[in-house]
């Protein structure tokens, strides 16, 4: 369980995450927090664009929106990243709804 954290914030209806990403993982999947941003393990590498690739999928369907509604704001030769996901129709534990 995740703890309450400035990982993410509201801009409207749109979620604003920090996140710190560790590529060339054995699966993506989200591994906790990482100073104050939330740590995703993602499975391909950080080549050619790979990952944020398989960022913004691994997102998209966290929040159950299409890939095109994940944006990487911030950060993209970076670990540290700032997303922004348009409308997300599902949220993890301990984001609380903008409404």
């Amino acid at each position: 369980m995740l703890e309450a954290a400035e990982y993410y914030t509201w801009k409207g209806e749109d979620l604003l995450l920090w996140v710190t990403i560790q590529p060339n993982a054995k699966n993506s999947e989200i591994s906790g927090l990482h100073d104050n941003t939330l740590k995703l393990r993602i499975q391909a590498p950080a080549v050619e664009g790979k990952a944020n690739l398989a960022l913004i999928t691994f997102l998209a369907k966290e929040f159950g929106v299409p890939a095109k509604s994940v944006k990487i704001l911030k950060g993209l030769s970076s670990r540290k990243k700032q997303i922004l996901i348009h409308k997300p129709q599902q949220l993890l534990p301990n984001i609380k709804a903008s409404h």
